[in-house]
């Protein structure tokens, strides 16, 4: 990953409202492209994804 998508992901976790996710080890999970313009897409990774550090790699991912 480069350096800006890194940067936004360590802004994600830093932010305030992460912080209960954070003390219990979840890291924000995500997927960019450094190509790409704008996208913007809600999720709330359940358990699953967040073991896997992978979106939408639960059920929801698979229904969606």
């Amino acid at each position: 990953m480069n350096e800006e998508l890194e940067a936004i992901r360590f802004q994600i976790a830093a932010h305030d409202m992460n912080k209960p996710f954070r003390d219990i080890g979840y890291v924000p999970v995500f997927v960019a492209d450094e190509r790409a313009r704008i996208a913007v897409i809600g999720h709330a990774p359940g358990l699953m994804a967040q073991t896997r550090r992978l979106a939408w790699g639960d059920l929801s991912g698979e229904r969606l």
